[in-house]
């Protein structure tokens, strides 16, 4: 016998889902609803809880303090580099974690978990004598080097990594693949094509980088001027003038 839901637990259940829709969509909607109305109105008492007229107007203002399309850009830039070689070298440096057995590796993934405890804001003097030094400060690759070994992302790779048989590794050398870097590309095409695995390790790796890439801002006064500022730096400094 199927179990049914009772028509009060339906009424409950379909209540506390309702509110949690309204919860999470509403600082989305606020958010609209301030940039159509006059920064006075966002701050009166009662809130107007709906768009108003001037949303041309503002995004006219926003483009004229921090040039929206320019900043944009340079954001897009940023992540999408950041992401594509921080994802690659993550990816390598967990499957060699996982699945390789060296002198020393449990220590030095050890000495990786507590790079993570390090905030990265102890670490933006050194950067910014090390740019002096290298002539990089204004320029990209001071934002987009820093950080490519993400400890965070290899961390989450080597545990997927993990979850994958060794079977199939030892399935390529098997088959003929000898060398270390033949038997990896066996392995990943072989969990791309049997386990579908792969796809999703990169995805959720690729998503944490880029998110915290996208909104970090923490170089801006380290390397970059206004003319190379992303999204988050430029918005940052039209609000507050710093």
């Amino acid at each position: 016998m199927t179990n049914r839901m009772s028509p009060m637990k339906k009424i409950l259940l379909y209540t506390f889902l309702t509110i949690g829709v309204i919860v999470s969509v509403f600082p989305f909607y606020w958010m609209f609803v301030g940039a159509t109305n006059p920064s006075g109105e966002i701050f009166n008492v009662p809130p107007n809880f709906f768009p108003g007229t001037h949303g041309w107007e503002n995004f006219k203002n926003l483009n004229e303090n921090i040039g929206i399309i320019r900043v944009m850009g340079n954001s897009l830039f940023i992540t999408l580099s950041f992401t594509a070689l921080s994802t690659l070298i993550c990816t390598a440096a967990g499957y060699a974690f996982a699945k390789f057995r060296f002198k020393g590796r449990n220590q030095i993934f050890f000495m990786l978990l507590v790079a993570i405890m390090i905030p990265y804001h102890v670490t933006l003097i050194p950067l910014f004598e090390i740019f002096s030094v290298v002539n990089w400060l204004n320029t990209f690759q001071a934002v987009i080097l820093p950080q490519l070994s993400y400890p965070f992302a290899i961390f989450l790779m080597r545990q997927n990594m993990q979850s994958i048989p060794d079977s199939l590794l030892e399935a390529a050398r098997v088959d003929g693949q000898a060398s270390s870097i033949s038997s990896s590309v066996s392995f990943f095409r072989l969990c791309d094509r049997r386990l579908r695995l792969w796809r999703s390790f990169c995805s959720c790796s690729s998503g944490t980088i880029s998110s915290g890439r996208w909104s970090s801002c923490s170089l801006r006064r380290c390397t970059h001027s206004r003319s190379r500022y992303p999204v988050s730096s430029a918005c940052r400094v039209s609000t507050t003038g710093r």
